[in-house]
C-alpha cells in the first residue's frame, strides 16, 4: 500500500481535517468559559471540555505544518473565540509556537488580549513563565498589567522581575504587580507594599493592602479599617476587603455606609460575609427596599443557611440576531420579608452559640474550603471563598477557582490540615 501522504488529495484532506480540529477547539474553549460562569454547571464538569480541547490541539500538531498555518491565521482574525483557539494551539506546539503566540499577544489590539491570555492560562506550567516575564517590559501598560496578573494567577515566574512594576506610572500595572508578588509569596516585598499603601488614595490602597495581607502583614488590616472609617465614602473594594479579612469588630464600620447609595449593596453583602447574628434585624429591614432586598437576602442566606429559596432564570446573552435566549436557572434567597422574620423568630436562639456564622454553622475556614470543594458552588461563591481562605489562613494556599480543573483538584487535595481549623 502507498503512503496516504502521497495521495493527490492528501494536502486538501489534511487542511480540511485541520480546520475541523481548529473549529472544535474554538467551540470547546469558548464553551469552557461559558460553563465556568454558568451556575447550573458543576465546576468539575469543565474538566471534560479541557481534556477534549487538549486532544484537538494535539491532533492539530499531528497534522503537521499545514494545520499550524491555520492556527497562525486564526490569530489575525477579529473574533475572540478564533484568536483563543489559535493561540492555544500554537502555545502547545513547543517553544517556537509559544513564541509566536506571545509575539501575537504583544502586538494584538486591546480587545483581543483577554483571548490570548485565556489561551496561555491552559498551558501547563512552567512553560509560559519566561515568555510572560518578557512581556513585563512591554511599552504597552495593558500588556504589562496583564502579564503580571497572569504570572501571579499561575504562580509562576521570578518575583524580583515584578518589583520594578510597583513604581510603574500606571495604577493598573502597580496593582497587578502587587497582587502577583503576594500570590508568589514574595515576602521581601511586604515593607514596600505597606509603605506604598500609606501614600496612595483609598481606591488604590485597597489593592496594595490586599496584597500585604496575603503576605501576612500585621498592620494592613488596621490601615484598611482606618481608611474605611475616614474615607467619604470608601471604595467598594475596601468594603469587600474588610469583610473578607476582618471580623465581628468591623460590623459598625460597615453599617455606617449602608446609607450611601453606591455602597448599600456592597455593605449588605459584607455583613453577610462577616455573619454576625446581631445584624439580622437590620438585614430584615433592608428586605423592605426593592433595590436593597436581593443583597440583604443574600447576606441572610449566607449567614443562616435558611431554606428560604426561589428559582429564577437569569437573563441570557444576546445571540447573533440580537435576541435574548433563556439564561441559566438559579436558586436564589427569598426577598419576601415575612418568611424571613418568621424563620428568624423560630431559630434565633441557636445563633447565640457563636460570634460569626456561615451557612447556619459557626464560622471557620473549613467552611470556605468546603465551598471550594462543593461541585455545585458557582464561580462567584468559589471566588469569594478562595479570597477569604487565603486572607484568613496563615499558610500559603495557592488556588484559583478558574484554574484548569485538574490543577484545582490537586490543590484542594493537598490543602494543609490547618486550613480545616
Amino acid at each position: 500500500m502507498g503512503s496516504l501522504s502521497r495521495h493527490p488529495g492528501a494536502e486538501d484532506f489534511l487542511r480540511e481535517l485541520g480546520e475541523v480540529h481548529l473549529s472544535e477547539l474554538e467551540f470547546l474553549l469558548a464553551q469552557r468559559l461559558r460553563h465556568l460562569r454558568n451556575p447550573e454547571v458543576p465546576w468539575p464538569r469543565v474538566g471534560l471540555l479541557e481534556a477534549r480541547a487538549l486532544a484537538h490541539a494535539e491532533a492539530l500538531h499531528a497534522g503537521g505544518a499545514g494545520s499550524l498555518v491555520l492556527a497562525r491565521a486564526a490569530l489575525a482574525e477579529e473574533d475572540a473565540d478564533r484568536v483563543r483557539a489559535g493561540a492555544y494551539a500554537l502555545a502547545l506546539h513547543g517553544p517556537v509556537g509559544l513564541e509566536e503566540a506571545v509575539h501575537s499577544l504583544s502586538q494584538a489590539p486591546e480587545e483581543w488580549l483577554p483571548a490570548h491570555f485565556e489561551a496561555l492560562a491552559l498551558v501547563p506550567p512552567p512553560r509560559v513563565a519566561p515568555a510572560l516575564m518578557a512581556l513585563l517590559d512591554s511599552p504597552r501598560p495593558v500588556v504589562r498589567a496583564s502579564a503580571a496578573q497572569a504570572l501571579g494567577w499561575s504562580r509562576e515566574g521570578e518575583a524580583t522581575r515584578l518589583l520594578p512594576l510597583l513604581n510603574d506610572a500606571m495604577v493598573p500595572v502597580r496593582e497587578a504587580a502587587a497582587l502577583a508578588l503576594a500570590r508568589l509569596r514574595y515576602t521581601p516585598a511586604l515593607p514596600l507594599l505597606e509603605s506604598l499603601s500609606l501614600r496612595v488614595p483609598p481606591d488604590e490602597a485597597a489593592g496594595l493592602l490586599r496584597a500585604a495581607l496575603l503576605l501576612g502583614s500585621s498592620s494592613a488590616l488596621e490601615w484598611a479599617r482606618h481608611l474605611c472609617a475616614t474615607s467619604c465614602p470608601p471604595p467598594s473594594s475596601l468594603v469587600e476587603l474588610l469583610a473578607l479579612a476582618g471580623d465581628e469588630r468591623d460590623v459598625t464600620r460597615l453599617q455606617r455606609w449602608l446609607v450611601s447609595p453606591t455602597l448599600t449593596a456592597p455593605a449588605l453583602r459584607a455583613l453577610g460575609i462577616l455573619g454576625v447574628p446581631s445584624t439580622v434585624p437590620l438585614l430584615l429591614e433592608y428586605l423592605e427596599s426593592a433595590d436593597a432586598a436581593p443583597a440583604a437576602a443574600q447576606a441572610l442566606a449566607l449567614m443562616t443557611g435558611a431554606p428560604l429559596l426561589r428559582e429564577e432564570r437569569l437573563r441570557g446573552e444576546l445571540d447573533e440576531e440580537g435576541e435574548e435566549p433563556s439564561g441559566p436557572r438559579v436558586t436564589l434567597p427569598l426577598t419576601d420579608p415575612e418568611p424571613w422574620r418568621q424563620w428568624w423568630k423560630e431559630h434565633q436562639v441557636r445563633f447565640r452559640q457563636a460570634i460569626r456564622w456561615r451557612h447556619g454553622q459557626p464560622f471557620s475556614t473549613a467552611l470556605c474550603l468546603a465551598e471550594l470543594k462543593d461541585s455545585r458552588s458557582p464561580l462567584d461563591v468559589r471566588t469569594r471563598a478562595a479570597s477569604e481562605l487565603a486572607l484568613h489562613s496563615r499558610r500559603s494556599f495557592g488556588f484559583e477557582p478558574d484554574w484548569p480543573v485538574a490543577r484545582q483538584k490537586q490543590a484542594l487535595l493537598s490543602a494543609h490540615p490547618e486550613l480545616m481549623g
